[in-house]
């Protein structure tokens, strides 16, 4: 479904729901309603300024109900806080804080894409499969917003501990464009709160299917490894097209999570090769320390695969194109209407929630607490009509708890037979593999400049020139030098053909007293333009 943002007309077809009218929230304005969860409702919104300037964002704020709940309103602060910090080009970005109409709110990066249950739902519902290589690289954009988030340290030095906690298919939104966002740390706690917090005692967070062993343990430490597990089984459910620990309660699917032998992605879908096997199931070892010490450790793995499978980056927007077509057409409001909307006092009352946004939309930051069961009749009816898990909190999550530790070790549950061997039927016929070799254009203003490689002597050629490299992941670093100008450097990483354009600055002449030593004066810099050019893998 196309994620238009356009008014409505003032006429709708029979039987379409009409859209709602545009509304002001402060400085926002409300273009529809995407969700509502147990905390807070989201929206699709319009920041404005002048110019007609426009940038689309996520507006989630408290629900009106509980903004006098002193509680609730804390949570969405350490939650805003937490967000604040983080600024990754893998994670959502929180763009504001704020107050606004007595209830809190944040402002946040609006992604035109589809989050990974609405591609796998799709794909099932066609007996499909996403790509092995694009579900790789899904995954290992993935990894480097958790493990930029793991590592991320305080001003003064002390490493956060920070961990998701609710790595799902529906907190992995993947743009059009082939970018990889990891959504919600609203349930994200550092690590040494998650081992002293009161509310932790009785509670275990996070869904039952995506949990790590070590969280259903009393007192066990949890540390960004307990995040590896959960990508690990997300990797795992979109390599097979199947939930990897689904029992037919919550009880039983913590047993599977502990005890369930489970299957490589090979035995159900013979696509996937040995090397990705291996990944996937280092990541899925119950004990902490025989995963990946870091989930950069595990983002390095992955890309040592995708170079192995002569992997391109534009296979992900590709596919996304394929899948959703005609969608990422972008969000545009007609100036004038803005303009009205400014003008007027802002309005309370906000847009109801409509048929259309409970669709395969995704929504950014939502409080999703269930995906859909994959390779199980009636997910293609679509996500409006799955259900939700309760969430537990309070005495109900503690009692939950204690009867869980208490039956594990009687319990002894059916597991479930193997998987059929999945059918892999591909969108397009599968691209030629990828050349060998890439070659890289440099080019300087003025011309006649020399090239060498930074550490070497050897002229590779004069500018305009074209060089021809091993394809790599490894950068270059070139020096472009010419006589009477600042010598420049290049940085490039030869993953494809690109171009490289420098431009020297003229050496300015010394002068030099005779009566004293001359001092040493600036040296202007040369401009380099698309000399490090955007890394695809990054």
């Amino acid at each position: 479904m196309p994620m238009s943002g356009a008014s409505p007309p003032a006429s709708t077809p029979a039987g379409t729901p009409p859209k709602p009218a545009l509304q002001r929230y402060g400085r926002y304005v409300l273009v529809d309603r995407l969700g509502a969860g147990g905390m807070a409702e989201v929206f699709r919104a319009v920041a404005t300024g002048p110019e007609q300037f426009q940038r689309v964002v996520v507006v989630k704020r408290v629900l009106p109900h509980l903004s006098e709940n002193s509680s609730f309103v804390q949570m969405f602060i350490d939650e805003a806080t937490l967000c604040g910090r983080l600024s990754h080009p893998n994670i959502i970005q929180v763009y504001e804080f704020g107050q606004q109409d007595d209830t809190y709110f944040i402002a946040m990066e609006y992604v035109e894409g589809r989050n990974l249950s609405n591609i796998l739902t799709r794909l099932v519902s066609r007996g499909q499969l996403v790509p092995v290589n694009v579900t790789a690289e899904i995954v290992r954009q993935s990894c480097l917003g958790l493990g930029y988030a793991h590592a991320l340290k305080s001003p003064d030095g002390k490493a956060l501990g920070i961990v998701h906690r609710d790595v799902t298919p529906s907190n992995i939104m993947i743009a059009y464009t082939g970018a990889v966002k990891l959504l919600d740390f609203g349930i994200a706690r550092v690590a040494d709160e998650a081992r002293t917090s009161t509310t932790d005692a009785g509670q275990v967070k996070g869904k039952s299917s995506y949990l790590a062993p070590e969280q259903l343990k009393a007192g066990a430490p949890i540390d960004g490894r307990v995040d590896i597990f959960t990508v690990g089984i997300v990797l795992h459910e979109a390599l097979t097209g199947k939930r990897l620990f689904k029992g037919t309660n919550p009880l039983q699917t913590m047993k599977l999570v502990q005890e369930m032998e489970v299957p490589t992605p090979s035995k159900v879908n013979p696509a996937v090769p040995r090397r990705l096997d291996e990944i996937v199931m280092r990541a899925l070892q119950r004990k902490p320390e025989a995963r990946y010490a870091s989930a950069n450790d595990m983002a390095e793995a992955l890309e040592q695969f995708l170079i192995e499978q002569r992997f391109s980056s534009q296979e992900l927007p590709k596919f996304m194109t394929a899948l959703f077509p005609g969608e990422g057409g972008g969000v545009s409001l007609p100036q004038a209407e803005l303009k009205a909307l400014m003008a007027a006092p802002p309005s309370r009352s906000l847009p109801a929630l409509t048929a259309e946004a409970l669709g395969e939309t995704p929504v950014s930051g939502e409080d999703e607490t269930a995906t859909p069961v994959l390779g199980v009749e009636g997910d293609q009816q679509g996500l409006a009509s799955r259900r939700r898990l309760l969430i537990l909190t309070g005495v109900g999550a503690a009692v939950l708890t204690m009867l869980a530790l208490f039956v594990f070790g009687a319990l002894k549950p059916t597991l479930p037979a193997p998987a059929p061997a999945a059918v892999v039927v591909p969108d397009k016929p599968v691209p030629p593999p990828l050349a060998m070799s890439v070659q890289i254009s440099i080019s300087s203003q003025p011309a006649g400049a020399q090239v060498f490689l930074v550490g070497e002597a050897r002229v590779l050629g004069t500018t305009p020139v074209t060089l021809t490299f091993p394809r790599a992941r490894q950068p270059l670093e070139f020096r472009v030098q010419k006589d009477g100008h600042v010598s420049a450097t290049l940085r490039v990483v030869p993953d494809v053909d690109k171009p490289a354009v420098v431009t020297l600055a003229p050496r300015p002449p010394e002068l030099r007293s005779p009566s004293k030593p001359s001092r040493p004066r600036p040296t202007p810099t040369s401009k380099v333009r698309n000399a490090v050019p955007i890394d695809p893998f990054k």
